[in-house]
C-alpha cells in the first residue's frame, strides 16, 4: 500500500505545480511492481475524473450577471459562459491536467506491465491491466481534443493542430503538439489494442474498463469524426453487449438524485472536473430546451428540479447519482448513435425505430406514440432534438455544435446578454477551441490556439 501512495502522490504533486509535469520524481520513490499495484494505480478515483468546463458554454444554460457572480471561479467560469478570448483564472487549466494526469499514470502502468511476466495463472488479470491502461488514455486523450483542438474534418485534420502525444512516462519530454489526425489514429490504435485484452463487462464496477466501454467510445469518436458506418458498427457491438435500459416509469421524480450511481445504464463511469456552475441555484436550465420536453416525457421531471426563481429550473438528473456531472459513456447516448447513424447510412426507419426503442422507456407508460419521418432530413431533426433532450449537462451539447455547425441545416448561433451586452457565439468559430492554459505554454513551447 506504501508504493501505492507515494506513486499517486508524486503524480498528484506533480500536476498541482506550477506548469504541468515540470519536476521530475525522487529516486527513492518506490515503484509498484506487482499487477495489484498497478491495478490500485488505475483504481485511483482521478482516473475517472474528466473535463467539466464545455457545458457552460453551450446553449443548455442561461444565467444572469447576479449569476455569474456567484460562481466560485468567477474568471474561468464567467469567461467560459460569455466565450471571451481568455479563458483560464491564473494560467492553469484543471481540465488540461486532469487528463494529462491521468494520462502519465496509464503510460506508466503500460510501462511497468511489461516488466511482470503474464504467465497461466495471472493472464487474465495481466491483460485487463494492460488493456485499461490503454483505454483510460485514449478517453483522456480524446477529451482534450473535444477541447483543445479543431473540429475533426478528414479533408484538413492532417494540418491541424491536436495535442502534444506523450506515450511513455518520461515527464521531462516536452513534446511538440501532434497533428489531428495523428492524434485520433492513436486513440483509435490504444482503443483496438484493448479489445484484444479486456473483458466484455467491467470487473465489480463500471469504473473499469471493458469492451462495452471500447466500443462505446469508438461510436461516439467515430460519430465526431463524420464515419457513420464505423459509428454503426461500433455501436451495435456495445449493445450487443448489454442494452438494457432504465424504464423511467419506475424512477422516482421526487427524489433529489433520481439517478444511482452505477445505474443499469451506466457503461463506463467518468465524473467531471468539479466545477460551481454544476450546482448553483442561479445557473439555469435553458427555457427552450425544457420547453422540448411534453407533459408525459419523465426526462422532465428527473432530471430538473424548479428554481427559486419562478419558471426556471435547475439540473438534477446526473448519472453520477449525485451533484456532480456525468462525462463517461451510457447506453442512451449509444443508442443515440446507432439510430443517428442508421439514418446517416440511408436506413431511415431502422434508425427512427432504434430512436423509439429507447423513447418508450422514457414516457410514461402508455402515452408514448412511435416518431417516425419520411425523409433523411426530417429524422436527423428529430434524432438530434432526442439527443438534446436525453444527454443533459454530459458534454455532449458541445460536441454536436461543433461537429453540426459544418452542416448548413444544422448550424446554430448562440446569442447571450448580460447587463445590456450582447455576446455572440458564431458557428464555426475559433472560440469552439479552447485556449491551452499559459503555464503549460511557459513549460512546453507549443503554439497557442487562436480564439481571435
Amino acid at each position: 500500500m506504501k508504493k501505492i501512495i507515494n506513486t499517486i502522490l508524486i503524480l498528484f504533486l506533480l500536476t498541482s505545480c506550477e506548469g504541468f509535469l515540470e519536476e521530475k520524481p525522487s529516486v527513492d520513490i518506490v515503484v509498484p511492481d506487482t499487477l495489484q499495484d498497478l491495478q490500485a494505480l488505475l483504481d485511483n478515483s482521478s482516473m475517472n475524473s474528466s473535463s467539466g468546463i464545455s457545458v457552460i458554454g453551450t446553449d443548455d444554460i442561461v444565467t444572469t450577471q447576479e449569476g455569474l457572480l456567484s460562481l466560485t471561479n468567477q474568471i474561468t467560469e464567467g469567461n467560459s459562459y460569455l466565450w471571451e478570448e481568455e479563458i483560464f483564472d491564473g494560467g492553469t487549466s484543471s481540465d488540461w491536467n486532469t487528463d494529462y494526469n491521468n494520462i502519465l499514470t496509464a503510460n506508466l502502468v503500460l510501462q511497468l506491465v511489461e516488466g511482470v511476466e503474464r504467465t497461466s495463472q495471472n493472464e487474465n488479470t495481466w491483460n485487463g491491466v494492460k488493456g485499461a491502461a490503454l483505454f483510460y488514455r485514449a478517453f483522456s486523450y480524446y477529451d482534450l481534443l473535444r477541447l483543445f483542438a479543431a473540429q475533426y474534418d478528414p479533408a484538413s485534420a492532417s494540418t491541424q493542430l491536436g495535442v502534444p502525444l506523450r506515450l511513455n512516462p518520461e515527464i521531462t519530454n516536452k513534446e511538440p503538439r501532434a497533428d489531428l489526425e495523428t492524434c485520433y489514429q492513436q486513440i483509435r490504435m490504444d482503443l483496438l489494442s484493448s479489445l484484444e485484452l479486456l473483458p466484455d463487462l467491467p470487473v465489480a464496477y463500471p469504473t473499469r474498463a471493458s469492451k462495452w466501454a471500447v466500443y462505446g467510445l469508438l461510436a461516439r469518436m467515430s460519430l465526431q469524426m463524420g464515419n457513420y458506418q464505423e459509428a454503426l458498427e461500433f455501436a451495435a457491438a456495445c449493445l450487443d453487449i448489454q442494452s438494457d435500459l432504465i424504464d423511467y416509469n419506475t424512477l422516482d421524480p421526487g427524489a433529489t438524485y433520481p439517478f444511482s450511481q452505477f445505474n443499469q445504464e451506466v457503461i463506463f463511469h467518468s465524473s467531471m472536473v468539479t466545477y460551481s456552475y454544476i450546482s448553483r441555484p442561479l445557473i439555469h436550465v435553458n427555457p427552450e430546451l425544457v420547453d422540448l420536453y411534453d407533459s408525459t416525457d419523465l426526462r422532465k421531471n428527473l432530471y430538473l428540479r424548479p428554481a427559486s426563481e419562478e419558471g426556471k429550473n435547475n439540473f438534477k438528473g446526473h448519472y453520477t447519482g449525485g451533484r456532480s456531472g456525468f462525462s463517461g459513456i451510457a447506453l442512451d447516448e449509444i443508442l443515440l448513435i446507432r439510430s443517428e447513424a442508421l439514418i446517416r447510412t440511408g436506413r431511415v426507419q431502422e434508425g427512427m425505430e432504434e430512436l423509439n426503442r429507447l423513447l418508450v422507456k422514457r414516457y410514461t407508460i402508455g402515452e408514448f406514440e412511435p416518431l417516425a419521418a419520411d425523409t433523411e432530413l426530417a429524422a436527423l431533426r428529430i434524432v438530434l432534438e432526442e439527443r438534446r433532450k436525453s444527454l443533459v449537462f454530459r458534454g455532449h451539447r458541445w460536441d454536436d455544435l461543433r461537429r453540426l455547425n459544418r452542416e448548413e441545416e444544422f448550424q446554430t448561433t448562440l446569442v447571450r446578454e448580460i447587463v445590456g451586452v450582447t455576446y455572440t457565439l458564431l458557428p464555426n468559430s475559433n472560440r469552439y477551441v479552447y485556449p491551452i492554459a499559459l503555464n503549460e505554454l511557459d513549460y512546453n513551447d507549443i503554439q497557442q490556439n487562436d480564439r481571435k
